[in-house]
């Protein structure tokens, strides 16, 4: 009526309620400001609803390793998730942090991040270290503060490991 028009283009359809459903999840994810875990997870309801991934993705527009890579998101700790949803982790380093299997690296490498806001490239590498042959000692054991270390020193250390990118020690 504001517009002063009588009529509007409109079609009517019969949809049943798990194509109803199907339908608003596509329309919610084609949407721009939707941040990466509410995609992934509707993403899931879609494959929940018997919907490949190949089939998701022409659905939305996206490659199907998008959506892959959306779905691994959902494998990460509620905490990691929380902060892919606020902004603090990006795709990035959420798929540095998936590089690791074990929970422990996991959230000792997403602390690192966020402490020193590495770089994506820096958490990759970080989590190729701690995935790769060198990586037999624990990820507390790395960059923890050890017993008699000044705790200066020790945040001096890792400043200049994130800096860096390789391991440092200092002899005194």
């Amino acid at each position: 009526q504001r517009a002063g028009r009588s009529t509007i283009p409109a079609t009517i359809q019969n949809i049943t309620p798990q194509a109803l459903l199907e339908v608003a999840l596509v329309e919610n994810v084609q949407r721009r400001d939707l941040n990466p875990i509410e995609l992934a997870l509707a993403f899931r309801a879609l494959a929940d609803a018997g919907r490949t991934q190949e089939e998701i993705g022409q659905q939305v527009g996206l490659e199907r390793p998008t959506i892959a890579n959306h779905l691994r998101l959902l494998d990460l700790s509620k905490e990691a998730q929380e902060d892919v949803e606020c902004g603090r982790l990006g795709i990035g380093h959420a798929k540095a942090l998936l590089q690791l299997a074990n929970p422990e690296r996991r959230r000792w490498l997403r602390d690192r991040i966020l402490a020193e806001q590495l770089s994506v490239r820096a958490a990759e590498e970080l989590a190729r270290d701690l995935s790769g042959p060198r990586a037999e000692r624990a990820p507390a054991a790395r960059g923890a503060p050890t017993r008699g270390v000044d705790p200066n020193l020790r945040a001096l250390i890792d400043q200049l490991e994130a800096h860096l990118q390789t391991r440092v020690r200092i002899h005194a």
